[in-house]
């Protein structure tokens, strides 16, 4: 019989889903990804937050046919979109936005979720602050396209219109709701 990997596991999905609570409530701030390995953690992280109930785009094909199947999730359109999982290090395109949400409905909009190379260390330092931030927040990330943070900018300029990013490191997990100003130093 075919076990599935850790990921799968209710109790490692509760975990990983406490991690993501925890991120969100702590902008700039790592959590870890329980269960994986470094191939798996974006996995994980659906896997923590997906159901049949919402939709995914996956413009980078970084999800295969398969996790596809088991997260449940059906696929839709980026600007469509309830979820959205891309590569951090490449450009966005810059004509297509997310879902914002509406004001009578800002919670209709896209959670963002970019993979990174390292949330720890890296070549870049992300300023952050904020709801949630005393003060302000650093990061040393790599493996992050500077223009994703201009387009989150642009996205989230009509709060409470926007999205939310989630970035996804090989076991880290770092949150920039909204409500959180980040740029690069």
């Amino acid at each position: 019989m075919h076990s599935l990997p850790e990921i799968w596991n209710a109790q490692t999905q509760q975990k990983n889903y406490r991690s993501l609570l925890n991120a969100m409530s702590r902008p700039g701030t790592c959590f870890p990804v329980w269960g994986c390995n470094s191939q798996s953690s974006v996995i994980a992280v659906l896997a923590a937050l997906l159901d049949n109930a919402v939709t995914l785009a996956d413009p980078d094909y970084l999800i295969s046919d398969e996790n596809i199947k088991l997260l449940q999730v059906r696929t839709a359109l980026l600007h469509e979109a309830d979820f959205v999982v891309a590569l951090g290090e490449t450009s966005p395109a810059t004509h297509i936005t997310p879902k914002l949400g509406t004001l009578t409905s800002p919670q209709d909009s896209a959670t963002v979720i970019l993979t990174v190379q390292n949330l720890s260390a890296g070549e870049c330092e992300l300023i952050v602050n904020g709801p949630g931030v005393n003060g302000e927040k650093k990061a040393m990330i790599s493996g992050l396209d500077a223009l994703w943070l201009q387009l989150r900018q642009e996205w989230n300029r009509d709060f409470p219109l926007g999205c939310d990013f989630i970035l996804v490191s090989q076991q880290q997990v770092l949150a920039l709701p909204r409500t959180s100003m980040a740029e690069f130093a």
